[in-house]
């Protein structure tokens, strides 16, 4: 047994949960104040005049605002007595500003008639940290997936749907199987030995998306696909996706960031009538090919017959012998998935709410037991503003995911090799001796011993006797509190949670090529803790910067960050079932076990400021200092600098209108992530020239 630091088991549901939902159910008698004014109003398109659904009305400085309605009119209560400037912003569309003056116990009316933004620049982008940015002042490079694009390509798990929706962002899916695994690679490969999946972070909450097999390829004990954790979350919920690519965009995360960082935003209740929503979707697969295998030649080698080889290299067939279809009669059934999402939302401008429950179930072509996906999924978010300048957001997120495995990546075990190496004359089927009722296969087609290794399993045997099963419970969550003290500050603090456990059986049946033939199973526990806490100080600096100039603002970010992920895992393996078909540990002979646990822990502080001058030129400077428990002696701590520049030429008064080009820009960025060492590893080496 290994173990890196001594820890109590982490609870199954993070105690903050239950702190958030007190604290939102708790809030509504704050409110029953009179002597507030109430702004009221509607936002249309110019030039048409057409309601803008749903469009975003916010009191600038407070967190107090509405969504507008199907016919495009928006209510804010609540509101106390005193001048204010009021921002509407709708996706594709130019926000937009104006100043009122509320009194109290009156009703003021504003309207908004909000441009086109053909070219999207003023399209809000989450740049990491707890920052945005307008798209046209971005100087580095940070692409947006609409929720809309996600929903549209039918996936289910979130990887899979980012496919194709982002340029230098690669998306690898090794198998059609259910719930396999999809890996993300933005600008290529970062690193030699490392992992090159980017960094994950939902609501501002670092997650979990590692990979993992239920067994292992070779020697017939193992080979199923692989798992991503990213899988767990439901699309349905998610309402943008940023990726943040190369370091000059990540940097602000760091250690963790040199793979990038994709960033995810889910869905919240909007201000307005309640929305109930239900979406189901059902669709079919069929493979409709597989590897062409040749289907003249018999079972041997040279031109000659030899039995119980293992290629088919021998005679040719005589005309009329019956052939079997061996690399599709795995093939035979006909997939399917099934998805159903109900959600519920809305809420006032000061309660907001959005829940949701998901269901998923996925069934592949293949024929046997091993070969289903489920997950169920359930979602609460929810918002309270108390007074006018605390808000506390909480975020719940659950996952149940049960899934069968096909033994489909094992050389000798595996139904794919059993398949494309059985001879073309051989029928697989039956896969057990209708005499002896034992388990037959090319190699031992006529068996009369039950403890002995078939060399290549029958792959009908594979799908129908052997388990590979895994069931996960997840559950991520975050509460957040934001202050507001004054117009140009903003103070926000969030504590996030990642919780996990995944629990696995693997069994190879006595007969099976696995252990001579003597059969073998294990059980595994992975279980995954990260908390996350994060303070981040934002200061708005134009009321001080136009002292200078009229032509100058900017913002400052400071911040702080403590991490600490435990992962834990316990293996129990035993060889040699006393009784067939009795699949626990204590039938085995031999048995044995081994455990081990680790902790990494990282504390790191920030520093981002950004400058707007003469509204053209965009400058973005950032530093973040990392010290983690992985680093070495000689260097516990390491420093990640950016630096962007982004200059909008065409807002220069000199520069001279051209027809048909209406915006351009010219970005300089460079920028400095990392990757953390594993745990125990003193030292990274390469060798070359190596045979």
């Amino acid at each position: 047994m290994m173990k890196g630091n001594s820890l109590e088991k982490p609870k199954t549901v993070p105690v903050f949960a239950v702190v958030f939902l007190t604290l939102i159910l708790a809030a509504g008698a704050v409110f029953a104040q009179s002597n507030f004014g109430k702004i009221t109003g509607k936002v249309v398109e110019k030039g048409t005049n057409m309601p803008l659904i749903g469009a975003n009305v916010m009191i600038v400085g407070t967190n107090l605002g509405a969504a507008t309605d199907r016919d495009g009119n928006f209510e804010i209560t609540g509101v106390p007595p005193g001048r204010y400037v009021l921002k509407a912003r709708f996706m594709g569309y130019k926000e937009m500003t104006k100043k009122v003056l509320v009194a109290a116990d009156k009703i003021v009316e504003v309207g908004f008639k909000l441009n086109v933004d053909v070219l999207g620049l003023q399209e809000v982008v989450v740049t990491g940290m707890g920052g945005t940015q307008l798209k046209e002042k971005l100087g580095v490079t940070i692409a947006k997936v609409k929720p809309s694009e996600i929903v549209g390509s039918n996936e289910i798990n979130i990887v899979d749907a980012l496919a194709a929706k982002a340029p230098n962002v690669q998306i690898n899916s090794f198998s059609g199987e259910p719930g396999a695994t999809a890996s993300i690679e933005i600008r290529g490969r970062n690193t030699i030995s490392g992992s090159r999946g980017p960094l994950f972070v939902v609501d501002g909450v670092p997650i979990d998306n590692s990979t993992r097999g239920v067994g292992t390829g070779g020697t017939g004990s193992g080979g199923t696909v692989e798992v991503n954790r990213a899988s767990d979350l439901n699309p349905q919920d998610i309402a943008s996706v940023e990726i943040l690519k190369g370091a000059a965009a990540s940097a602000i995360y760091g250690s963790r960031a040199a793979n990038g960082v994709v960033l995810i935003t889910t869905k919240r209740g909007v201000p307005g009538k309640t929305r109930i929503q239900y979406v189901m979707s059902y669709s079919w697969d069929r493979v409709n090919r597989s590897v062409p295998l040749q289907r003249e030649y018999g079972q041997g080698d040279k031109g000659k017959y030899k039995k119980n080889y293992l290629r088919s290299w021998g005679p040719k067939l005589d005309p009329g012998t019956p052939t079997f279809d061996h690399s599709m009669e795995m093939f035979n059934e006909t997939g399917h998935t099934e998805e159903n999402n109900f959600s519920i939302s809305g809420g006032s401008n000061l309660t907001t709410f959005y829940t949701s429950f998901g269901y998923v179930n996925q069934n592949g072509p293949f024929v046997g037991n091993s070969d289903f996906y489920r997950k169920y999924s359930f979602r609460v978010k929810a918002s309270q503003v108390v007074g006018e300048h605390l808000k506390f957001t909480g975020n719940l997120f659950y996952a149940n995911v049960k899934a069968k495995y096909l033994n489909s990546r094992s050389n000798t075990g595996g139904i794919t090799l059993g398949a494309w190496r059985t001879p073309p004359e051989f029928n697989n089927w039956p896969y057990l001796d209708p005499k002896t009722g034992l388990h037959r296969s090319y190699r031992y087609s006529t068996p009369t011993v039950l403890r002995k290794s078939r060399k290549y399993d029958n792959p009908f045997f594979s799908a129908f006797e052997k388990i590979n099963n895994s069931t996960v419970g997840r559950t991520i969550g975050n509460l957040t509190a934001e202050y507001d003290p004054t117009e140009w500050i903003n103070v926000n603090y969030t504590l996030g949670s990642d919780y996990s456990e995944d629990n696995r059986i693997r069994v190879n049946p006595v007969s099976s090529t696995a252990n001579a033939g003597n059969g073998s199973m294990w059980r595994r526990n992975y279980i995954f803790h990260e908390i996350d806490n994060n303070l981040v100080a934002t200061f708005k600096l134009k009321k001080y910067l136009n002292k200078v100039s009229s032509n100058l603002s900017g913002t400052f970010m400071s911040g702080y960050n403590f991490n600490r992920r435990v992962y834990h895992f316990l293996a129990s393996t035993g060889d040699i079932f006393i009784t067939p078909h009795y699949y626990q540990l204590d039938n085995t002979v031999t048995k044995n076990s081994n455990e081990y646990e680790y902790v990494i822990q990282t504390e790191s502080f920030f520093g981002q400021a950004t400058f707007d001058l003469f509204k053209q030129l965009y400058l973005t400077a950032a530093l973040r200092n990392d010290g983690s428990s992985t680093f070495g002696k000689n260097q516990r701590r390491h420093w990640f600098p950016k630096f962007s520049a982004a200059w909008e030429f065409t807002k220069f008064k000199l520069m001279p209108k051209l027809p048909y080009f209406e915006f351009g820009k010219f970005r300089l960025a460079y920028g400095e992530a990392g990757i953390q060492p594993a745990v125990y590893s003193t030292t990274t080496g390469f060798i070359s020239g190596m045979r």
